[in-house]
């Protein structure tokens, strides 16, 4: 199975309003391709495939025939200072094109990180207008090594293409606008990074990560979690005391 739960490995926000007034839905049905169907259609004209990575390591240790190569740096860029932000339309059209990537093609994505880069692949094509295009190699390329046993070393060489896009900003969102709604408690914020980033425990490009919605409410909830832990462990100490006067008590 496909990780699913790196699918949409980004800050998701869902309100009402929001569903009702969304135009653009891409087709889930067509959101997973099986390793065996893409070993079927490899030779298809119109197919692309796309190894994403956040440097070309895994790609030259080898990869699926014919897969292109995708930086998550030309699709994740820092800007003021903070990182993974989606660069401008333009920027990110130029890129696929280079890519090879046309109005017609079928994009099959796969990637480092448990799929969580192909994810980003993913949303990116899916922000352009190319969502129903677009699909995630189900157990991504150590299914398919796992089935077809067949990788490549040499990189691709992609032909240029033109591309038609159609940017879809309503899937993202500013950080000015998050800040206004988080207080109100209202739309349904689901964050799903790994957990040790959700708590502030790992940096990610030199930034400190931290649960939503403030540093200060991740400041509050580790003290709580410390003043739990010192009262389990004073009961605790409490507890092997009695013990110990049971134990070690002189009988009558």
């Amino acid at each position: 199975m496909f990780y699913k739960a790196a699918i949409f490995a980004f800050v998701l926000v869902l309100s009402a309003s929001a569903t009702s007034t969304r135009q653009h839905a891409p087709d889930t049905s067509r959101m997973l391709v099986q390793s065996n169907w893409l070993a079927q259609h490899l030779s298809d004209r119109n197919l692309v495939i796309l190894h994403v990575g956040a440097d070309r390591a895994s790609y030259s240790a080898g990869h699926i025939p014919g897969a292109r190569f995708l930086a998550l740096g030309e699709i994740a860029a820092p800007r003021n200072g903070i990182p993974n932000q989606l660069p401008p339309a333009d920027s990110l059209k130029a890129t696929f094109e280079r890519l090879g990537v046309e109005d017609h093609s079928r994009v099959v994505i796969y990637g480092d990180m448990l799929g969580l880069l192909a994810a980003r692949a993913y949303f990116t094509l899916d922000y352009l207008g190319l969502g129903n295009n677009a699909a995630l190699l189900d157990g991504g390329l150590e299914a398919w090594s796992k089935e077809n046993a067949t990788v490549k070393t040499l990189p691709a060489e992609p032909r240029p293409t033109v591309l038609t896009i159609h940017p879809h900003p309503e899937l993202v969102i500013e950080l000015a606008t998050l800040r206004e709604i988080v207080p109100t408690r209202s739309p349904l914020l689901i964050d799903a990074r790994p957990p040790t980033d959700y708590a502030g425990m790992t940096r990610s490009d030199g930034t400190p990560l931290s649960a939503l919605p403030s540093k200060p409410a991740l400041e509050d909830s580790t003290k709580r979690a410390k003043t739990h832990a010192a009262r389990q462990a004073g009961i605790l100490q409490r507890v092997l005391e009695v013990l110990r006067s049971f134990c070690c008590s002189p009988l009558g």
